[in-house]
């Protein structure tokens, strides 16, 4: 049961409820005459459920998300990291000896960018993302080699 408060004018005429006070959600299901009595028998049993509740609560830290959520939060964020659709579509990785310079793989993300209809993104954005995604420029060659990634186009020109 919830509480009904008052507004903070009383209405007038027919539109005014002849008695403020508790409404009872399952009155119009036409309720349980014993329900006050029940609870108050159980009092105990639905108190430690609910302290067992909040206990699962806080050891999970918060509440599991549904299976069907998990997958379309995923498949959300897979389509929508244009970076990781360009290293799988365009890119090889782990290799030991791979290797690629961050003004070719950017020049390949332009095109692919471009074909893919993709937002732009400048020089120092794109190394960020390659950044993030495990793929940092050697900072000692002035050529910014980015180890363990290498465009395909590269690895088959190599062999």
């Amino acid at each position: 049961m919830r509480p009904c408060t008052a507004p903070p004018h009383q209405p007038h005429g027919d539109h005014a409820p002849r008695h403020w006070g508790w409404v009872d959600p399952l009155a119009p299901l036409g309720g349980d005459a014993g329900l006050k009595d029940k609870l108050r028998a159980e009092a105990d049993a639905v108190l430690s459920w609910v302290i067992g509740g909040w206990c699962d609560y806080r050891e999970r830290g918060g509440l599991d998300e549904p299976a069907a959520v998990l997958v379309r939060t995923g498949d959300y964020k897979s389509e929508s990291d244009a970076i990781g659709r360009f290293i799988d579509d365009e890119c090889d990785v782990g290799g030991a000896q791979s290797a690629a310079k961050t003004g070719a793989l950017y020049a390949s993300w332009q095109t692919w960018a471009t074909k893919e209809g993709c937002q732009p993104l400048s020089r120092v954005a794109f190394g960020r993302a390659l950044d993030a995604k495990g793929y940092p420029a050697d900072q000692n060659t002035h050529d910014r080699l980015r180890r363990r990634i290498c465009l395909r186009s590269q690895e088959s020109a190599d062999q």
